[in-house]
């Protein structure tokens, strides 16, 4: 993907919290119409949050961890960018997703934001998403970055009980007796995400 966003002059801006609290504010870890690569970890992580506050990830389906870890982050540094002037902000919901596309039109409170829905007006689902990715990439396309998230990733795992590795730590996701050794999770996914 990296190559055909440098081809296109496409602009990455990679963001990071600083911190759990909205006054710690955040970090751009890169700007760039050329990137050359992912960052996966800034200063303080999803993982670090929920780590720090004793939690794991929720299956409530409200991602109120996407709205913290990269919503917000998103909204703080496009209202700093823009100032109030009108822009437009793709957004990457399909067609299965439209409840999705009406709540972010109801609950942008980002002046002169207009939020455009492609894979909407396209009609197309996440199968159909899935399918051309794959056939354009010749990999499968995880739904979420993040590693340990069970909500998204769990169709594809094939762990008993399910866990995910994140920077060396395991979470176990299913129940198992305390005397059961925990297995790590080996998934297939592409380790160079410039592709």
């Amino acid at each position: 993907m990296l190559p055909l966003l440098r081809e296109h002059g496409v602009r990455l801006v990679q963001l990071a919290r600083n911190g759990h609290r909205k006054e710690d504010g955040f970090t751009v870890l890169d700007d760039s119409r050329r990137p050359e690569r992912l960052i996966d970890r800034g200063p303080w992580t999803l993982w670090d949050d929920l780590e720090s506050v004793g939690t794991v990830p929720q299956q409530a389906g409200t991602r109120k961890c996407s709205l913290w870890a990269k919503g917000a982050v998103g909204d703080w540094w496009l209202a700093q960018v823009f100032g109030g002037r009108p822009f437009r902000q793709v957004m990457g919901f399909n067609a299965d997703e439209r409840g999705r596309c009406l709540r972010d039109e109801t609950a942008s409170r980002l002046p002169g934001r207009t939020g455009l829905y492609p894979l909407l007006d396209w009609g197309w689902g996440r199968r159909q998403v899935e399918d051309y990715l794959l056939e354009r990439f010749g990999v499968h396309w995880p739904k979420s970055y993040c590693t340990f998230c069970f909500m998204w990733n769990r169709k594809r795992s094939s762990c008993r009980p399910r866990a995910a590795q994140t920077s060396g730590r395991f979470v176990s996701i299913g129940a198992r007796s305390s005397h059961q050794k925990q297995q790590p999770c080996r998934r297939r996914y592409n380790e160079d995400r410039d592709e």
